[in-house]
């Protein structure tokens, strides 16, 4: 939590836009910068309780894009969340759990990331997907034009600012990278060698072989769809999926988990921890 830290922006809480809220959405337009991670992700339930207001103010913040729903009903990023906290010390920054979500569902989401080089650590902005390594699709839904964009921000301390595009941040983001890479060949390859209509096999200036069917069998990548699927929400769901971005399973070895987690006192506990923990499929 980033409570203590928090700063407000004025000119975001004095403008047209924030002014026409109802008093009780800007109350909890407060509440929810408190309570939000060191990222802008927050989910809502607690400072609804704790100001006294209701799920109809969080709507009200959604309709004027000061919160956008990574899980309904409750967790949010907060776009202008940079705004606020842009004097945030990177070096007691703590990346949020939420970060493979939201690159998920807003890939272009800015955030602040802290690099090191030697001694010193520098921050900059950049879009959450770039941060975890996974570029976003064209038509990947955007934030509201509001939300902070630029050039790096120069901090205090054994830091300073940085420009330009950084280099991979994460070694697991180039492992994810070279995976792909490697798939791509592969079906590049299976393409080049076999005719993938009849699937025949031929040699030049020989007579040609008896045909054969050939079949590659190429493990798709566990989703969050099968954990949803399988029942898992919250947090749990977003630690699972944080898991497997760093280190994928695949379907078939999940639908072992499944299995095997039936066989199990608490099911849920044995598939959650096996995932976590990659035990071996019995």
């Amino acid at each position: 939590m980033s409570a203590s830290q928090t700063m407000i922006d004025i000119p975001t809480v004095t403008s047209g836009r924030f002014l026409t809220l109802p008093p009780t959405a800007k109350v909890l337009y407060f509440y929810l910068l408190m309570y939000a991670d060191d990222d802008g992700i927050v989910d809502a339930y607690a400072p609804i309780q704790i100001s006294h207001t209701q799920f109809s103010d969080l709507n009200e913040l959604e309709q004027k894009g000061y919160i956008v729903y990574l899980e309904k009903p409750t967790l949010g990023f907060l776009p202008d969340y940079l705004h606020h906290n842009r004097n945030l010390d990177i070096r007691s920054k703590k990346d949020s759990i939420y970060l493979p979500l939201l690159a998920e569902k807003f890939p272009n989401a800015k955030i602040m990331v802290g690099i090191t080089n030697g001694k010193r650590k520098f921050k900059q902005i950049m879009p959450v997907s770039q941060y975890l390594g996974k570029e976003p699709e064209n038509d990947a839904p955007a934030l509201a034009n509001h939300q902070v964009t630029g050039n790096p921000m120069e901090i205090t301390g054994n830091s300073m600012e940085i420009t330009g595009n950084p280099t991979r941040l994460h070694e697991d983001a180039m492992a994810d990278n070279m995976a792909g890479a490697t798939a791509a060949d592969t079906a590049a390859d299976i393409h080049l060698h076999a005719n993938i209509t009849q699937h025949n096999i031929t040699q030049p200036n020989l007579t040609q072989l008896t045909q054969h069917n050939i079949t590659e069998e190429v493990d798709e990548l566990c989703t969050l769809d099968d954990l949803q699927a399988a029942g898992f929400s919250g947090p749990a769901l977003c630690k699972l999926r944080n898991t497997l971005f760093k280190s994928p399973i695949t379907k078939k070895e999940f639908q072992q988990y499944v299995n095997d987690s039936k066989t199990k006192k608490s099911p849920m506990g044995y598939l959650y921890n096996a995932i976590l923990k990659h035990y071996q499929p019995l």
